[in-house]
């Protein structure tokens, strides 16, 4: 398939395709969806949210928060932890371990909108990478900003489940990986490139070397 580009696989029925079927069973076919496609982040967001209630100094990641299994905040929306599983006293580093929704809706509760959407955007969420392939999205961070721009409204609850990696937060999965290596990185944002050295395979020469390019930093707050 890879040397005739213009022809799908066998068993689809390109013979009896309109020309508008048969580009848009090509467009799938070819279509990346590392980059092309966005999904809700969920539970992978939580860190997002730590970095954001840390820094904003709403959250000290020593102090327990008790998780009785549904978030008791708002009386006309409680949303649960998973199947409402009740995780008990909970500091930042046993949240993370038990993807705990309470502890991050609280989180996110306290930091507050703005401060999810700005610390989304130092690990690159909604803008795009500028990796070397066609038609990657930058996909959409959950802000009330744009949303009140729209003529649309923000609640609490829309606060809460953007905490989580829900809400209007749409990722795509390069973006992801970029953000686990930024927080492997202790905060350095490394922007994604095809190939870092090509060299002759006749001598070993070498050819092309794209120095490292540091997209972003994050300054994370105290031991956090």
């Amino acid at each position: 398939q890879l040397n005739d580009p213009f022809t799908l696989p066998e068993g689809q029925q390109e013979q009896l395709m309109t020309e508008k079927e048969k580009q848009e069973a090509l467009n799938k076919m070819w279509r990346n969806a590392c980059i092309n496609d966005t999904y809700e982040p969920g539970s992978t967001f939580k860190l997002v949210t730590a970095t954001a209630a840390t820094r904003a100094g709403t959250l000290d990641p020593h102090a327990r928060y008790v998780c009785g299994g549904r978030y008791t905040w708002f009386s006309s929306y409680q949303p649960t932890c998973y199947q409402g599983r009740a995780h008990g006293a909970l500091d930042l580093p046993g949240a993370i371990m038990q993807s705990c929704n309470c502890y991050f809706f609280e989180a996110g509760r306290l930091a507050g909108a703005p401060a999810l959407a700005e610390a989304a955007r130092l690990y690159g969420f909604g803008e795009k990478t500028g990796i070397e392939l066609p038609g990657e999205v930058a996909g959409r961070v959950a802000d009330p900003a744009a949303r009140l721009a729209d003529g649309g409204t923000w609640t609490g609850g829309d606060t809460i489940q953007a905490a989580i990696g829900q809400s209007e937060n749409m990722m795509t999965p390069l973006q992801l990986a970029v953000y686990a290596s930024t927080l492997a990185a202790d905060g350095v944002r490394y922007a994604p490139h095809i190939g870092y050295r090509v060299t002759d395979p006749a001598d070993g020469r070498v050819l092309y070397e794209r120095e490292t390019e540091i997209a972003g930093r994050v300054e994370y707050a105290g031991d956090a």
